[in-house]
């Protein structure tokens, strides 16, 4: 780890490059850009002291989505992914600040998404005079995004994302753990989250609306994945039901007061939480975009 200093107007980091590491800023302001000393350049965000920039990039191994700048003097903790654990290991009560930093980040982007899929049902329901201003502006928005975000970069990182291996020797270690006949649910929606899971065997089924006449199935959840992250790290109501769905369903329960003892444990499972937030990120993202696309067509 390496405390950097960047002048003002200082490019740390330009789209599309190749990222192995992240940044922690202690001092100054950056400014994130799409098509950074281009026509159409956009700043698409503004971070300050103790927030993150540049992590889901070490995170998943893919092209940088946009170009960092600092709009003043800048001080910044540099974290590289060979320093990432030590960094961890000295400082464990940043995992979940990491984690946070993902979770916030999926939050706002699926708020973006389910607004796009919104407009794209008001669209298709809405003859073209009789749209209102409300509904012009918001397409204006996904238009301008759609046209002027670099498309190729969204699924090339996508495609170059790694396969996470467990190292030779990793440690077993587990958490408690929780058994299930099929049908048991595993926490209900609108329960406050204290916990996230691993399944470890079986199969999870994620339902909204469960029990209701518009029960409808989300997702399924396998062997060495995992669910109801977003309640635990928010400390808000499960936006979902889970279902074990097979008999001997086994699950980890993961607390947060137990990430430091995981990671010291077995620090292979704090990496695959790390990429599973970030993956899920990235794909929202991507649909985000394709979503925007489809605004334009329909237009």
């Amino acid at each position: 780890m390496l405390e950097k200093q960047y002048g003002k107007n200082e490019v740390i980091f330009r789209e599309g490059d190749y990222g192995d590491r992240f940044y922690q800023i202690e001092s100054g302001r950056v400014g994130v850009f799409a098509h950074y000393g281009e026509t159409d350049e956009r700043k698409v965000a503004e971070i300050g002291p103790g927030e993150y920039f540049g992590e889901m990039a070490v995170i998943e191994a893919y092209p940088r989505s946009a170009t960092v700048v600092a709009l003043e003097d800048v001080k910044a903790l540099e974290i590289t992914e060979e320093s990432l654990n030590r960094y961890f290991r000295a400082q464990p009560d940043k995992i979940m600040a990491l984690m946070k930093v993902l979770s916030s980040r999926l939050r706002d982007q699926t708020k973006e998404y389910q607004e796009v899929l919104e407009t794209l049902d008001e669209l298709g329901k809405t003859k073209k005079e009789e749209r209102s201003e409300s509904l012009l502006q918001r397409i204006r928005k996904f238009v301008d995004f759609y046209q002027n975000s670099h498309k190729d970069v969204f699924a090339r990182s996508v495609e170059s994302q790694r396969e996470a291996q467990r190292p030779a020797g990793e440690s077993d270690f587990k958490l408690e753990l929780e058994t299930y006949a099929p049908s048991t649910i595993i926490f209900r929606e609108g329960e406050i989250g204290k916990c996230m899971y691993s399944v470890q065997k079986g199969v999870v089924g994620i339902y909204a609306g469960y029990g209701t006449r518009e029960e409808t199935k989300l997702s399924e959840v396998t062997a060495d994945h995992f669910f109801g992250e977003m309640g635990m790290i928010e400390n808000e109501p499960r936006s979902a039901t889970a279902v074990a769905e097979e008999d001997g369903t086994c699950v980890e329960i993961i607390r947060p007061g137990e990430l430091a003892e995981l990671f010291e444990k077995n620090p292979f499972e704090v990496d695959m939480i790390l990429r599973h937030l970030s993956a899920r990120l990235r794909k929202t993202t991507r649909d985000y975009v394709e979503a925007c696309g489809k605004v334009c067509e329909a237009s």
